[in-house]
């Protein structure tokens, strides 16, 4: 069930990655000028490579090496703290963090208690102030949060907030700048590539006429998406994936003997 578990996972972020067994990238590819299909094809196959396999695995690997996927520190004190309410409370033991300073404020810490009950919902606390060995929590979960000696604060962040910090730890400004350029990169040419993709099949589906209607809607999802939670965006996107990836996957099957027939002819004129 783990290993199931995390497969199923990977499948899905691997879809968001790249892309591949989706369908949309036919499009573009489909739009190339070229006298050999089987070539656009081959080159259509370095994407996921390329972004899955390069530039996803050393971000992985700098996040790991990092340690900030299990960054955290323990309090020396016992407190209640009471839901909205903020507390003062000496830091103990600080694990894969720098000394106790100013980079902790605005970032959120789940709290991990030894015996607790795996159903029950984590609590959270956001870091307000930093003075000397002393950290200022606001609790910004729903009820009050008992703390104790054995009490453990884990940073609460993932995705691209995870990866910055991980970046910012192992290569200072430079890793700051890379994720900017990065993050701008990839959000820029995904919000254009979709308004195309989305434009051709407005375009099939309803008529060409219909393709200026469809950036205005295009554009009002975008200003809704930047809103909602980012957990909520992401399970909608997985959802449309497996709608197009279901059709895309049963009609490659069918079309794979005369995708190879069309490759075996191509490497053999190369070849000749």
């Amino acid at each position: 069930g783990a290993v199931g578990a995390v497969i199923a996972t990977g499948i899905r972020r691997a879809a968001f990655s790249n892309e591949a067994g989706i369908g949309t990238e036919a499009m573009a590819h489909g739009a190339a000028k070229t006298t050999e299909p089987v070539r656009e094809g081959l080159v259509a196959m370095l994407g996921p490579l390329i972004d899955t396999i390069i530039v996803c695995s050393v971000t992985a690997l700098v996040i790991l090496t990092s340690g900030m996927w299990q960054a955290g520190f323990e309090i020396t004190e016992e407190e209640i703290i009471p839901a909205g309410n903020t507390v003062i409370l000496e830091i103990g033991d600080i694990q894969e963090l720098s000394s106790p300073d100013e980079k902790w404020v605005g970032l959120e810490f789940e709290i991990h208690e030894p015996s607790e009950n795996p159903s029950v919902k984590k609590k959270t606390v956001t870091v307000v102030s930093i003075v000397d060995d002393y950290v200022q929590l606001e609790n910004t979960s729903k009820d009050e949060i008992i703390v104790t000696g054995e009490s453990w604060f884990h940073l609460n962040v993932n995705g691209v907030s995870l990866t910055t910090l991980s970046f910012d730890k192992e290569l200072g400004l430079a890793g700051k700048i890379l994720i900017i350029i990065a993050v701008l990169t990839f959000s820029l040419s995904t919000m254009f590539g979709y308004s195309y993709y989305g434009r051709k099949c407005a375009g099939y589906l309803f008529g060409v006429r219909w393709k200026p209607a469809y950036n205005w809607v295009y554009v009002l999802a975008i200003v809704v998406a930047s809103m909602v939670k980012i957990d909520l965006a992401i399970n909608f996107i997985d959802l449309m994936f497996a709608f197009m990836a279901i059709p895309t996957v049963i009609s490659t099957l069918i079309l794979a003997p005369r995708v190879m027939k069309a490759a075996r002819k191509y490497f053999h004129q190369l070849e000749s």
